[in-house]
């Protein structure tokens, strides 16, 4: 009787444990990511932005030194006090000129926002599909202010891990 025990014992352990293996090897491998603390701390984004920045007060100057020639001939045309109309039509033509250069750098700063910003989530969607296929991640949810989250357990942010992950990469290790 004491044999009958020890072998239903013992094989109601190796159940237990062979059903919690497969329980585990079945269930899929996930974790979540703050999609804005990645992507703001990604360094090519910190690049990119400079350049961008660098690129928009490159436009305001040469706009502001348009609007200062614009200034002047509404001063000189001021100070004459005679309706000199080329000076005037002068004037018209460099206030339609500054305006179609405004709009025009308005057109190209959005599109090299968007172009910038594409080229980015392009460079990042690479990096996090090599790190979740290197760390054999089923599933990474991405966590951002939509909150589609209820709830997450904390120990399951690779946030930080992914962060270093992709600066790695970026630089080329």
């Amino acid at each position: 009787m004491k044999k009958k025990v020890i072998i239903i014992a013992f094989s109601v352990a190796v159940f237990c444990v062979l059903g919690s293996a497969i329980y585990l090897w079945v269930l899929p491998k996930t974790a979540y990511v703050e999609v804005a603390n990645l992507y703001d701390s990604f360094e090519m984004k910190k690049e990119l932005e400079t350049k961008f920045q660098k690129t928009q007060k490159e436009r305001e100057k040469i706009l502001d030194s348009l609007k200062t020639e614009l200034s002047f001939i509404s001063r000189k045309i001021e100070i004459s006090g005679r309706k000199n109309t080329s000076e005037i039509e002068e004037f018209y033509k460099k206030r339609e000129n500054i305006e179609l250069k405004q709009q025009q750098f308005d057109e190209d700063t959005d599109a090299m926002a968007e172009e910038f910003k594409s080229q980015i989530w392009k460079r990042l969607n690479q990096y996090i599909d090599d790190y979740g296929k290197a760390k054999g991640y089923d599933y990474l949810y991405g966590v951002d202010n939509s909150y589609t989250f209820l709830y997450h357990k904390k120990g399951n942010d690779i946030t930080e891990d992914l962060k270093k992950y992709v600066e790695q990469r970026y630089k080329g290790k």
